[in-house]
């Protein structure tokens, strides 16, 4: 199946006319009217969990682990939102604007079916996005530690070429997510 989706995507990129990915195009897909997420880090912020591919409708390309494990940590944190022991106030799911998710997932077998499965027209819709531009590099080395899941990667642009690189930012200088809060 990822051989298929890997082939859907490529099959996409070369009927648009090009050999590499158009960054241009693929930056107009940025959604500026969501509005950016302000983080205020501190020593004293704690990040307990962080799934960077996973909502509870669709599980981003459509992996049922995906979500599934973000619908157990949603489930989680609303059977303990009210206790005070609890310390976790917000989750973010990561998403996509929808111009965004049908260039990147929407020909995916896995979205298809996780569609038809859930009966969900799509992602959620945004609530923040959150500008990565001088986190690309950190992130860009740590999608590097996982080799299992590099073909995944690139299929879905969690990477970049060396070559490409200040274009690669440019263009998926965004991340996107919905909000679950206390």
């Amino acid at each position: 199946m990822k051989a298929l989706s890997g082939f859907i995507l490529l099959v996409f990129l070369l009927n648009s006319g090009c050999k590499q990915p158009d960054y241009i195009l693929i930056e107009s897909f940025q959604d500026n009217n969501v509005p950016e997420l302000e983080l205020t880090i501190s020593d004293t912020t704690k990040v307990l969990l962080v799934f960077c591919h996973a909502d509870d409708e669709i599980g981003g390309y459509g992996h049922p682990e995906h979500r599934i494990s973000a619908q157990l940590t949603e489930d989680l944190f609303n059977e303990n939102k009210y206790n005070p022991n609890y310390s976790v106030n917000t989750i973010l799911q990561f998403t996509l604007p929808d111009k965004l998710e049908k260039f990147l997932v929407s020909e995916n077998p896995g979205y298809k079916l996780a569609k038809e499965l859930t009966g969900n027209d799509g992602l959620p819709d945004p609530d923040y996005s959150l500008d990565i531009t001088n986190y690309w590099e950190i992130k860009n080395n740590a999608a590097q530690c996982y080799q299992s899941k590099m073909n995944t990667m690139k299929l879905f642009f969690l990477t970049y070429d060396k070559k490409n690189r200040e274009r690669h930012i440019k263009a998926f200088s965004k991340e996107y997510y919905t909000v679950i809060s206390r």
